[in-house]
């Protein structure tokens, strides 16, 4: 005998095999019942990683600003903004 065959004749017994039938409905409405009602986590925790990443930027641009004002072509720039006006 080939595996073909024997392949086939293994797949035919799998076909043919039936699950038992299993009563879950007493299992399943008790899981149900004890289960409580989803909070809204996941809003609070949105909230809180948008609220992070403002800070964030906010405290790049805060650097940015800084570092800018503090260039000396800048504050050369600045000083003689006055004499080109």
């Amino acid at each position: 005998m080939n595996e073909e065959q024997t392949f086939k004749r293994l797949f035919a017994a799998a076909r043919s095999d039936k699950p038992p039938a299993i009563d879950v409905a007493d299992w399943v409405m008790e899981d149900i019942s004890t289960r409580r009602e989803p909070g809204r986590v996941l809003m609070w925790v949105y909230a809180a990683v948008s609220s992070a990443a403002a800070a964030v930027v906010a405290a790049v641009a805060l650097r940015l600003l800084t570092v800018a004002e503090a260039d000396p072509f800048s504050e050369f720039l600045q000083s003689t903004m006055a004499v080109m006006q």
